[in-house]
């Protein structure tokens, strides 16, 4: 080989190394931010959760459950 085509051979193999320290880097720093949010969210497991309702204006009416036409209350044992 000549002097040139080493010199690029060595730029490519110093790129592909700094790529993939590069990406290494940000898939570690995913993981620890991953793991700080499901210790974060243990440690605040003792706060009480609010529910999200939808304001009643644009909320849509809840469905009930009917008793069915067999003529069998509910609530009864038999």
């Amino acid at each position: 080989m000549k002097h040139t085509a080493t010199r690029l051979v060595r730029i490519t193999v110093l790129m592909s190394a700094c790529a993939c320290v590069t990406y290494v880097a940000h898939v570690v720093r995913q993981e620890v931010a991953y793991v700080q949010a499901k210790v974060n969210k243990l440690a605040s497991a003792d706060t009480p959760r609010q529910v999200l309702r939808w304001p009643e204006s644009v909320a849509l009416p809840e469905l009930g459950v009917s008793a069915p036409k067999t003529g069998v209350t509910i609530g009864t044992d038999d």
